[in-house]
């Protein structure tokens, strides 16, 4: 079976947050580095990537942490394909039909988009449980371990719960990493036994910096700045998905107001979870820069959007979500 999708554990340069990593840095440096750890910040600023870069480093006994940058090893390698048995990432598990597609896949050697596959909505108590008993066993390499949960605003009632006493006494020579996209949507009981480093949207001057490597027009440039709100998982987003043409093309149709060629661009274009998540994220921007007087002509939009077949994976529930946005657009 092939995969055919962008992990962010695949990260081995971390983009900007030089004052966070420094801390880091300074951290492991006194080894320091071991116990919990909460990395928050908006999706896609590079909280993931930071977790990874941080359980290579460690694992891999890489002593230069002034740099985030990672030399490739076989520990590496292992670690990007979660092949390593001292690193451990927690998440929302597959849903049961989409374990059977990963199956079906691997039976037939056949190429699957993990980015498409469906998740679970929580991390169970069971998925951390069996983290926790892992941890109770003696590493037979001495190596230190480190586990990501990827993330705390996942996490039901009961899996917080159960995760509460590893947190405050973590194993030796442990590093637990948690991930928040919403700081204060995880509960009080774990953020308090957290070291916490918060990451900001990155700056124009990262994303600039960033995307000079790929070698984009100063339009493309501009155009990944204003739709990324500092996002860099969003920029991986964009261009992997021909993002650039869906923005402009939503764009031009928009400005024109030409409401229903655009309902039916969408329409055509959305053929996978993914790519409704980037035509509804442009299309969010878009509307946004409209502003208030298209308030008319956006609930035009709205009636028709609601009246949507139930086609591929533009159905009607994601023509709900489309017309919320757009009722926010004219308040």
């Amino acid at each position: 079976m092939t995969m055919n999708a962008v992990d962010p554990m695949l990260s081995r340069r971390l983009v900007g947050h030089e004052k966070a990593w420094t801390a880091i840095a300074f951290a492991a440096k006194g080894n320091k580095l071991g116990g919990s750890w909460m990395i928050a910040g908006p999706k896609g600023v590079g909280k993931n990537t930071m977790a990874a870069i941080i359980a290579k480093k460690l694992l891999s006994n890489d002593r230069v942490w002034e740099s985030s940058a990672v030399q490739e090893s076989n520990i590496v390698k292992q670690i990007e394909a979660f092949y390593d048995p001292n690193c451990q990432v927690i998440r929302c598990d597959f849903t049961d039909e989409e374990k059977r597609k990963i199956k079906t896949a691997a039976i037939d050697d056949e190429t699957l988009d993990f980015n498409n596959l469906k998740r679970k909505t929580s991390i169970l108590v069971d998925d951390v449980r069996k983290v926790i008993d892992s941890l109770a066993l003696i590493p037979v390499d001495g190596r230190p371990r480190v586990v990501i949960i990827d993330s705390a605003d996942d996490l039901n009632a009961n899996a917080a719960n159960a995760l509460l006493k590893t947190l405050e006494e973590p194993p030796n020579n442990t590093t637990i990493i948690l991930l928040a996209h919403n700081l204060y949507a995880v509960l009080e009981t774990v953020r308090s036994r957290c070291k916490i480093i918060k990451l900001k949207p990155l700056c124009e001057e990262n994303i600039v910096n960033y995307l000079k490597t790929m070698v984009k027009t100063p339009s493309e440039v501009q155009a990944l700045l204003s739709i990324s709100g500092g996002s860099i998982g969003m920029v991986n987003q964009i261009l992997n998905n021909n993002g650039l043409e869906i923005y402009q093309t939503v764009n031009h149709l928009l400005s024109r107001g030409k409401i229903t060629e655009t309902i039916e661009f969408i329409k055509k274009i959305s053929v996978t979870q993914q790519k409704f998540q980037i035509a509804e994220h442009i299309m969010d921007y878009s509307l946004n820069q409209l502003g208030k007087n298209d308030y008319e002509k956006l609930k035009l939009w709205e009636k028709q959007i609601v009246t949507a077949n139930n086609e591929s994976v533009f159905n009607l529930d994601k023509a709900k979500i489309m017309a919320v946005n757009i009722l926010r657009a004219g308040q």
